[in-house]
């Protein structure tokens, strides 16, 4: 594994914050589009997609699809500090022999002679056409491998040039869980929100319990509670309020929200909903967007 990347160091400070909002272990991501992480947070309510497209770097190599995992804490101190300047990561290791793997641990294949999940746990591996398959060995049924990179000594070294050099070394890991899906939410309502005013809302509504329902329609955003505490925007608040369209109605925790719009490093915060749904919090200006699992009503 090689891979460099020169970029302004406080576009990545910006980006290395917004990462470790959620989580504190991350993998990361090298593809030939530049540098990615998508990744849940510990117990799985909230998920961040966050990518530096090649397009914005001033310099970008890379010999391959290269994925590990790394403490995102110490990159964060290290960033704290950064005022300007130009950053540079690089990555090494030494490549093991690649590993195909899956995540399918038996066969829940129906069997179409009886009727019910196979459930068998034996697989013959096989290969066929340059792709590789574990088979049932009781009902035949082939689920494809995927090949996992797998690598020693992983070191990433991240350096900043500010009139003086400074610099962090972070060792990774090889990353053996299976990659997060992003997922496809067909969204209905569609809010541009001031960044200040929407913390000074979560902040208010704490204040009256753990959540607050977003009810958006007829291009007026209602934030609300069973306190009976309102927040009411419409298209008419320009100076909070840079686009407002559609519609949807979703619950969500304010522990949560406070936390990932902290991780908005721009003046504006897109929100996509829809009824009963994640939430997407977006950052106006770089790829960063984290999705929040809905509140479960109970009646």
């Amino acid at each position: 594994m090689n891979v460099k990347v020169v970029m302004d160091a406080k576009e990545l400070k910006k980006f290395i914050n917004a990462i470790s909002v959620i989580v504190e272990e991350t993998p990361i991501m090298f593809d030939q589009d530049g540098l990615r992480i998508e990744t849940l947070d510990p117990i799985h309510v909230s998920m961040i997609s966050a990518k530096i497209p090649k397009g914005c770097m001033q310099e970008y190599s890379n010999d391959g699809f290269n994925c590990f995992a790394l403490d995102i804490r110490d990159l964060a101190k290290f960033c704290k500090n950064i005022k300007g300047g130009v950053a540079t990561i690089t990555a090494t290791a030494d490549n093991k022999p690649d590993n195909w793997a899956t995540k399918y641990k038996s066969c829940f294949n129906f069997n179409e002679t009886e009727k019910h999940l196979c459930g068998n746990e034996e697989f013959n591996f096989i290969g066929e056409n340059g792709v590789k398959y574990q088979e049932c060995t009781k009902c035949k049924k082939r689920y494809p491998l995927e090949l996992f990179k797998c690598y020693d000594n992983i070191k990433l070294v991240l350096s900043v040039e500010n009139g003086s050099r400074t610099e962090i070394t972070v060792e990774g890991y090889d990353y053996k869980e299976n990659y997060v899906k992003y997922p496809e939410l067909k969204r209905t309502g569609f809010v541009t929100i001031d960044k200040r005013e929407l913390q000074s809302a979560i902040k208010n509504f704490m204040g009256y319990g753990d959540y607050v329902k977003f009810n958006l329609k007829d291009s007026t955003l209602i934030m609300e509670n069973d306190k009976n505490v309102r927040n009411i925007y419409c298209g008419d608040d320009v100076e909070v309020i840079s686009y407002i369209d559609g519609n949807g109605v979703s619950s969500f925790y304010l522990n949560y929200l406070k936390d990932l719009v902290k991780g908005i490093s721009s003046k504006y915060v897109k929100l996509e909903l829809t009824d009963d749904a994640p939430i997407s919090i977006k950052d106006a200006e770089l790829d960063v967007e984290y999705i929040l699992a809905p509140r479960v009503e109970r009646n």
